[in-house]
């Protein structure tokens, strides 16, 4: 096999070996979506096999392991993450391999991939992001929309082309909350809360240009403020983020950085509990892309969204007491009775994510994040015992007294 970068196959001889890695490379692309992973695996595969005269049906674990942790032309003993992304590559080229029937197995299973090290978030701090939101002019149309440019970086995490690339039809209002659509990285689409200071500075920025959101068209750019009607360009953006970076006094880099800062934010906010709702939100969506019941998924979001608020603006005040908790629960009688149907559903919701009646005479529950910060499962059992009978709870429920009794 021969060395070189994405290949072209426009000349010469090529084997059947140099097709089958041309052929991955291209699938790889169009299910990626991404140009950088296909130049990744490209650096990586091609090298791989040229440098040892092997065809693929010929590598041998031990080939592989020597491969992985060597070290590469940095003359750097590999980290942990480079060790686990030469065996991802190599492992997702053989298994290609195996389905195209060109080999039977795949030499990268015998070899341990290594423990992952979380490093610490590369971003800037959140006093780095005011030192750098501070050298953006407020008093230029072009420094409100780089501003409000920059607080939709920092705030959503989402790489530069998907903030860029946003339009009018991207947006959508439910109440007083924003939502953004996006399509990220392979192609994945995704529906997510826009933060309030992003969105009141896209706002300034639309009105600089005279338009709002009511009034644009769905493929119109949100960053048309001092450009033209396409919007700012990638690279007039990076220029001036470069100026901005030097005026903060931070070191030269790329907006890249601005996606690692918003990791960085949200791991020093309670970065393990939100690192788990991202994950849960990814698996939610692709809950609903197999099964298209979207409203697991719209039940799943909007629990979800309560944890995510939690976890980023957690209570000041302490846990209730004991004492206090049981003052809590006896007001909920009255409270319940005072409160009408819509008042009722809602207080139910507040205090249960998940009920679950077991037979008319018992309940199971799950309780909302804002009720376990409250104390409540500390004071409620896992399984009440019912004795009256329910009927349409919470949607115009029709009951006589509940007398509940705490089991369990």
């Amino acid at each position: 096999m021969t060395a070189q970068p994405l290949p072209a196959l426009t000349s010469g001889d090529p084997s059947a070996w140099d097709q089958a890695l041309y052929a991955f490379l291209v699938e790889k692309g169009n299910r990626s979506g991404s140009k950088r992973t296909v130049e990744s695996y490209s650096r990586m595969l091609w090298p791989f096999f040229a440098e040892r005269s092997l065809t693929p049906d010929r590598v041998k674990p031990g080939e592989v392991l020597a491969w992985v942790h060597g070290i590469g032309r940095s003359g750097r003993t590999p980290s942990s993450t480079t060790v686990g992304a030469r065996i991802a590559c190599l492992s997702s080229f053989y298994r290609f391999l195996i389905r195209m029937g060109l080999v039977v197995s795949n030499p990268t299973d015998a070899v341990e991939r290594p423990r992952a090290i979380q490093s610490p978030a590369r971003g800037y701090s959140a006093d780095e992001v005011r030192r750098l939101l501070a050298v953006v002019p407020a008093n230029t149309v072009a420094g409100r929309r780089d501003r409000a440019i920059l607080l939709t970086l920092v705030l959503t995490g989402r790489r530069r082309a998907e903030v860029i690339g946003l339009r009018a039809g991207d947006l959508s209002l439910e109440g007083e909350t924003c939502f953004y659509a996006y399509r990220g990285k392979g192609g994945k689409r995704g529906r997510r809360e826009l933060p309030r200071p992003a969105y009141g500075a896209i706002r300034s920025t639309l009105a600089d240009a005279g338009m709002g959101l009511s009034s644009m068209a769905a493929g119109e750019s949100l960053w048309q403020a001092a450009a033209r009607p396409e919007g700012v360009t990638s690279g007039t953006f990076y220029a001036r983020f470069r100026r901005y970076l030097q005026a903060a006094g931070l070191a030269p880099t790329g907006i890249h950085v601005l996606r690692h800062t918003a990791a960085k934010l949200r791991r020093d906010a309670g970065g393990v509990t939100l690192g788990r709702i991202e994950r849960d939100r990814d698996e939610l969506g692709r809950h609903l892309a197999r099964t298209r019941d979207v409203a697991t998924w719209q039940t799943g979001m909007a629990r979800l969204d309560g944890e995510e608020q939690l976890a980023r603006e957690p209570a000041q005040t302490g846990r209730l007491t004991p004492p206090e908790v049981v003052a809590y629960l006896r007001s909920l009688p009255a409270l319940w009775a005072d409160s009408g149907p819509d008042g009722r559903q809602a207080l139910a919701l507040a205090l249960f994510a998940r009920t679950e009646v077991i037979g008319f005479e018992q309940m199971s529950y799950q309780l909302t994040p804002e009720a376990i910060e409250l104390g409540l499962n500390a004071a409620l059992p896992p399984v009440y015992e019912l004795r009256a009978s329910i009927a349409e709870f919470g949607r115009g429920e029709r009951f006589q007294d509940i007398d509940i009794v705490l089991i369990g």
